[in-house]
């Protein structure tokens, strides 16, 4: 990326000291972007650097010290965004295999067979899987076998860690893994938007929004870096300014509401972004700055419901885990027929949120704030962008109080 952000040293301890910037005057809008490893925050900071190359007369990028930068991928970085998107495609297929196993299912096809046993090891994926002579025809041989097909269309049924990343489904048919894995084959902007490459340590990037200038602190979701998130948040704040405006951009991933944790029985991955959003809430210094919740992934979220009328277990998990947020006629026609009302169930979702983020044990001085999005289409984010800047420059955003 150039110099458009900065990953030095970022330890809770060095963090004040490291985020001073050389701009005095005008107002800054400072986020601190948290939520869990796979909720999609790395996809919000690559659809706006998408679109500072989309509209640049309404979107800058700038370094630390507040200099106009462009945004463009150098050839490394491009053949290592290549590298990502192929692992994240045998990472997903590799998936799809256990989980086949997992239901007793196996392969029709023994060139698949052979192919799955040599490429997908008891260690994971085979360390020399770049080197395969035409791994991309022998990849879509596997994903094309009737049970892998049978596998994937069933992927709303599995739980624990085998979950394909939403993002890797972008690239799951037959003419994007044909075009992977070419030789020829360059990333576009919209592959490496839905590319998934964890962020790791703490991350500053700097906007403009219109005139609105917005910088943003993003932690690493995985569980090492949530760890230090508390003592990551007390720094960021102490770091305040005049002229700043801090938020917490909290992203939470709405399809997560019935995904089962893998290590802790009864939760879903849901529950747990919403334990990590209590945890921020509860801290004093959060008292005073602003929230905004992100309910992502919206497009996945509206998908899983729709299986609902078609897979029994969806609507019985759909049931368990929003049950209690729906009206009784709902409840009981999405248990007996399937149908149900997509703005009802998105509000079930949005009001188990609520819960959490507008507890009467708060003593919030700032307002708290939700939208629902999706990361990954840039129409949408822009809209939304531009509704946030308006909201937050008429002071809107302070005052905001929960609707679901």
């Amino acid at each position: 990326m150039g110099n458009c952000c900065s990953n030095a040293d970022r330890s809770p301890d060095n963090y004040k000291k490291n985020t001073i910037t050389s701009d005095e005057d005008q107002e800054i809008v400072r986020f601190f972007m948290v939520g869990m490893g796979s909720a999609g925050k790395s996809t919000i900071i690559k659809q706006l650097q998408k679109l500072c190359h989309l509209r640049p007369g309404d979107y800058q990028m700038y370094d630390d010290e507040w200099q106009p930068i462009t945004h463009s991928f150098k050839e490394h970085e491009l053949l290592r965004w290549r590298k990502i998107i192929r692992r994240n495609i045998i990472d997903a297929l590799h998936i799809l295999y256990k989980q086949a196993e997992n239901w007793g299912q196996a392969l029709i096809d023994t060139e698949a067979k052979d192919f799955a046993d040599y490429i997908f090891t008891a260690e994971g994926i085979a360390p020399n899987w770049e080197q395969e002579e035409d791994l991309g025809k022998k990849l879509l041989a596997f994903f094309n076998d009737n049970t892998i097909q049978d596998t994937y269309d069933k992927r709303a049924q599995m739980t624990g860690e085998l979950q394909i990343t939403d993002g890797t489904l972008y690239f799951l048919n037959e003419p994007k893994i044909r075009q992977v894995f070419l030789q020829t084959y360059s990333p576009t902007d919209d592959d490496i938007l839905h590319a998934r490459d964890p962020t790791t340590g703490i991350t500053d990037y700097r906007f403009s929004i219109n005139d609105m200038k917005v910088m943003i602190h993003d932690i690493g979701g995985q569980k090492v870096e949530r760890a230090k998130t508390v003592n990551y948040i007390n720094n960021w704040v102490s770091a305040d300014r005049q002229n700043y405006r801090n938020f917490i951009l909290y992203v939470v991933s709405m399809p997560e509401y019935n995904i089962q944790h893998p290590v802790h029985v009864g939760l879903t991955l849901f529950d747990e972004s919403l334990k990590m959003l209590e945890l921020i809430m509860e801290l004093q210094p959060v008292q005073n700055c602003g929230v905004m919740i992100f309910l992502n992934k919206e497009d996945i979220f509206k998908d899983k419901m729709q299986r609902c009328k078609d897979l029994p277990e969806v609507r019985r998990e759909t049931i368990k885990y929003l049950g209690k947020y729906m009206d009784k006629g709902d409840r009981e026609r999405l248990q007996n027929t399937g149908e149900y009302n997509y703005k009802s169930m998105r509000k079930c979702l949005a009001s188990k949120v609520a819960h959490v983020a507008t507890s009467d044990k708060l003593k919030r001085n700032k307002g708290t704030y939700h939208k629902y999005t999706c990361a990954v289409d840039s129409k949408l984010m822009d809209t939304l962008f531009g509704a946030i800047r308006n909201e937050i420059t008429t002071a809107i955003v302070d005052q905001a109080s929960w609707i679901p």
